[in-house]
């Protein structure tokens, strides 16, 4: 930095035009004498180019030619260099979080770099903690540099900025989160790839040369689209969140299937933050995936990887809140929600894994052994053509469904809901919940078809969803596949029940099967050995089955119990008494002995006791 000129001092009228000519020359030590040389001319001119531009109320530093410089205080001293350039090019405000975050530019070694810091960053502490990633400060440095950037934040550009995706509010109006958002101007930071890719056109090619024409591909990306639907629907009517699995052979095209679900809203790959995730992750990692996400698809690709059973997270991702936990301080944390469509896909059934609740599958929609695509070469057309084209569609169907409003997509919904329901062939106390689901499904076809101009055929999905609530329904029955399961175990363990001709297993008895006719006509069984039966079946809760049988009159029991007492080897034990239903007889392998010529003792191995414990 070249020397600034020695400055005469002047003889002032008065003390407090000096005051101000003193502070002057601490900003400004670069006013020209009136009498010069060429040579300090010359240096003037080099101080002129340094200082102009200069905010001079920033304090004592200043930025020229990369670096900051310090005024000297002294009016006959020249400024010196202190760091690289470190500026605060913006400030940027989370609208989901709150959080103020300042965007940092510095040098190094000549570069431009930015980063964004927390303002709690700007303390000599923490400022101090920027040197590991090029920040040209030291201790001497920091508090002169932490002043100057006090100022220049408060002239740094405010910006907004979103980490969550899907629908939310900011300044009291509804908004819709991708890449960019719908409604107001601000730019997603998070970890999710939803920006676009490719173009609309060739996205809307694609789908009309692969997807048209081939119903369960237009379902597919139904439902993947239905995703803001549902989570319009849930806000006003409290709709579960929905939760579809694609299961069947790994020839199917189920992954093509999910894919193109996703594509409308961002990447549809498994790549790192693709809208497409593995079931072999952690809980907490899936719930994180999900947690206050609203109107966007998101895939758990490839069941067989997780090792355990589904039902709970099956309830736990349906009832769209996340378990509630405590904090440090031990206060209840506030829940994350979500709502929306959710998919999983893998070989096996999701509900084969889960306990035989009838909530388990009303709260999950599966689409079994299903031909998701035409040909192995129609799935290899959509993944390259989806990998090169995604994120467009869903902004503009969403940007549709603001502009018509909540109020006609909810009369959209209750017609169809009704309509859904009138064409259930077998009805029963689940089937308003179920078409109330599928009702979202239909709703989407028709709006997409004007949002997208895709000519979805909506009477063929509409067919297709009715076959797989046709399924539900058939096996939403709890009470009869608990009765089937439980005939099935006794039939399999025939030699450990007792019946007229035959004493059972002594070492391991579990109830007796009673005959008239010699037809067997009730089973008695042990509640422990019940209870086992039930629970290696799937069927968590017994006393839910007990009360059903109990009101069909399958089960035979004392008021107010669902046991009675009857005689087990020669000791009264309480049992359970299962009426045998005729439409089950011949399915049962009753294996008649011929008669022992002694008589039964009573049984004195621990083991056989241990049964006829009440308890």
């Amino acid at each position: 930095m070249p020397p600034i000129k020695k400055q005469p001092k002047k003889l002032a009228p008065s003390a407090n035009v000096a005051d101000i000519e003193s502070k002057q020359a601490l900003v400004s030590p670069n006013v020209a004498s009136p009498s010069t040389s060429k040579e300090d001319k010359t240096l003037e001119k080099k101080n002129d180019m340094v200082f102009k531009g200069r905010q001079r109320t920033n304090g004592p530093l200043f930025e020229e030619d990369g670096y900051l410089w310090q005024v000297s205080s002294d009016p006959d001293g020249k400024p010196t260099r202190v760091c690289e350039r470190i500026d605060i090019a913006s400030m940027r405000q989370n609208i989901d979080t709150k959080e103020m975050e300042l965007e940092l530019v510095f040098n190094q070694h000549g570069q431009e770099m930015s980063k964004y810091i927390s303002r709690g960053m700007l303390s000599r502490r923490n400022f101090l903690e920027l040197m590991k990633y090029g920040v040209d400060v030291a201790e001497h440095t920091v508090s002169q540099i932490l002043v100057y950037l006090n100022g220049r934040e408060k002239r740094a550009p405010l910006k907004y900025a979103h980490s969550l995706v899907g629908f939310g509010e900011h300044d009291g109006a509804p908004i819709f989160k991708l890449q960019t958002a719908i409604g107001t101007n601000s730019e997603y930071i998070g970890n999710l790839l939803v920006e676009s890719k490719g173009s609309f056109e060739e996205w809307a090619r694609i789908v009309r040369d692969e997807v048209l024409g081939h119903t369960p591909l237009e379902l597919a990306l139904v439902m993947g689209l239905a995703a803001p639907v549902a989570s319009l629907v849930a806000k006003e009517t409290g709709l579960e969140v929905i939760v579809a699995h694609l299961y069947g052979d790994s020839t199917q095209g189920k992954t093509t299937a999910t894919r193109l679900a996703v594509s409308p809203f961002g990447c549809p790959h498994t790549q790192q933050g693709g809208l497409i995730r593995l079931w072999n992750s952690t809980k907490n990692a899936m719930f994180a995936s999900i947690r206050d996400t609203h109107g966007v698809p998101i895939v758990f690709d490839e069941a067989s990887m997780h090792s355990g059973e589904f039902s709970t997270l099956i309830y736990q991702i349906a009832g769209g809140t996340e378990r509630a936990r405590l904090n440090k301080e031990s206060e209840l944390r506030e829940s994350s929600q979500w709502s929306g469509v959710f998919f999983s896909n893998g070989e096996m059934s999701l509900l084969a894994k889960a306990v035989k609740n009838t909530g388990v599958r009303v709260r999950l929609t599966e689409f079994g052994n299903v031909n998701w695509t035409r040909s192995a070469a129609n799935a290899d057309a959509l993944i390259e053509g989806l990998l090169k084209n995604y994120g467009h569609a869903g902004p503009v169907f969403v940007e549709h469904l603001m502009k018509i409003g909540i109020e006609a997509i909810l009369n959209m919904w209750r017609a169809w809901r009704v309509r859904f329901h009138e064409q259930i062939a077998h009805k029963d106390q689940l089937s308003q919940r179920i078409a109330d689901k599928m009702a979202i499904f239909l709703v989407t076809t028709e709006l997409a078809k004007v949002a997208l101009n895709v000519n979805f055929n909506t009477e063929s999905i509409k067919k297709m969803l009715l076959e797989v609530v046709e399924n539900i329904s058939g096996e939403a029955d709890l009470s009869k596949n608990a009765y089937n399961h439980l005939m099935e175990a006794v039939a399999q363990h025939n030699t450990k029940f007792e019946t007229e001709h035959f004493e059972g297993n002594r070492s391991e008895l579990w109830g007796k099967c009673e005959s008239r006719n010699g037809r067997p006509r009730e089973v008695l069984i042990l509640p422990q050995v019940f209870n086992k039966i039930m629970a290696e079946g799937g069927f968590e809760d017994t006393t839910v089955i007990l009360n059903k049988w109990r009101a069909q009159g399958i089960l035979n029991c004392e008021a107010k119990k669902h046991t009675r007492k009857r005689v087990l080897c020669g000791r009264t034990v309480r049992v359970y008494v299962i009426q045998v239903k005729d439409d089950v007889e011949d399915e049962l392998a009753w294996e008649e002995q011929k008669p022992k010529p002694r008589k039964r003792p009573v049984p004195s191995s621990p083991k056989a006791s241990n049964l006829f414990d009440e308890n």
